[in-house]
């Protein structure tokens, strides 16, 4: 579409460093004070898209910004939800779109 081209001018697709660290404390800033909409079905990198942080993450990226978030979200998990599943709470559209994509057990709280 041209008005895709106008944009990808303006706002160029850049390739981020993807550490743990960053990830993690992107994740715990959603849950604090929320940039995107979460309630959204879509996957992290759908949300992360729409965060000021990461939104101009080029698409080549997104499988391994999800392998990452996953790992982080685990480890908030255990570390802060003792018997309560934080991520999913916060973030039920990414639980959702998990379920609907690869079926109703494929979800991991880390727990």
């Amino acid at each position: 579409m041209l008005t895709d081209f106008f944009v990808e001018q303006i706002h160029p697709k850049v390739f981020y460093e993807l550490t743990l660290e960053k990830i993690n404390s992107w994740v715990m800033r959603e849950i604090v004070k929320p940039s995107c909409p979460h309630d959204k079905v879509d996957s992290f990198y759908g949300l992360a898209i729409h965060s000021s942080m990461w939104k101009n993450m080029h698409p080549d990226q997104a499988e391994e910004f999800c392998k990452k978030c996953r790992i982080a979200c685990k480890s908030i998990n255990r570390k802060y939800g003792v018997d309560f599943d934080i991520i999913r709470y916060h973030f039920p559209g990414v639980y959702q779109h998990v379920c609907r994509k690869y079926g109703p057990n494929a979800w991991d709280s880390g727990l």
